[in-house]
């Protein structure tokens, strides 16, 4: 039986993520906005959430699809108000 192991979080893990990751969350907050500097503010909102729920993530490999569904609600979140 195996178990999971959290990765270890570290301010240049998250920077590191943020840097491979970075263009396509912003490519993806564009295309949810068709705005950009509302895409900038989805970035920015959806950096800060994952900035402070990275401890969650179980698999660093998830990542992308982990950042890209937190930016999808926090799109939603405002589009109800």
């Amino acid at each position: 039986m195996t178990s999971l192991v959290q990765f270890e979080l570290t301010d240049s893990s998250f920077d590191r993520l943020m840097n491979l990751h970075g263009t396509r969350l912003k490519q993806h907050a564009v295309r949810l906005t068709r705005n950009r500097d509302n895409a900038e503010d989805l970035y920015q909102e959806t950096a800060i959430k994952i900035f402070l729920n990275i401890g969650k993530l179980t698999d660093e490999k998830l990542f992308v699809n982990w950042a890209l569904k937190i930016m999808q609600r926090a799109f939603l979140d405002k589009k109800r108000y």
